[in-house]
């Protein structure tokens, strides 16, 4: 049985928002590829050969992207509202995820990865020390 813990999740909560800001902007960035998935009828929308530059099969990542975050942080939330800690090593991919798309794409939002990776390390350290 899992010991006790007292604080509250704060990482997977923290990724939900940031999955949730991410799929909110869709429109605002992804306007024109996303009003291109609609006029197509959706079903088949996006090809499966189109290529990365294409307005559609941008936005059609973009959105899975966020859902995939979201997915991540319920995950998140659900281990650490039942064990109470996430393991450091999430924490430690988080920040190598951030590194990696920072400096691909340096003014974005993947900086806001740092928060929960930083949550997720301290809290683990915490735990286990």
């Amino acid at each position: 049985m899992a010991a006790a813990h007292t604080e509250r999740p704060l990482a997977g909560p923290l990724l939900v928002a940031i999955s949730v800001i991410h799929l909110a902007c869709t429109p605002v960035f992804y306007g024109p590829g996303l009003a291109k998935i609609f006029d197509n009828g959706v079903l088949d929308a996006v090809e499966s050969g189109s290529s990365l530059l294409d307005a559609r099969a941008a936005t059609f990542w973009y959105v899975v992207a966020g859902f995939g975050m979201g997915l991540l942080g319920y995950l998140a939330w659900w281990v650490e509202r039942r064990v109470g800690v996430l393991p450091g090593a999430l924490g430690w991919l988080l920040v190598a995820f951030t590194v990696v798309d920072v400096l691909l794409m340096p003014l974005s939002g993947f900086w806001l990865f740092l928060a929960p990776a930083a949550l997720v390390i301290k809290r683990s350290r915490h735990h286990d020390g």
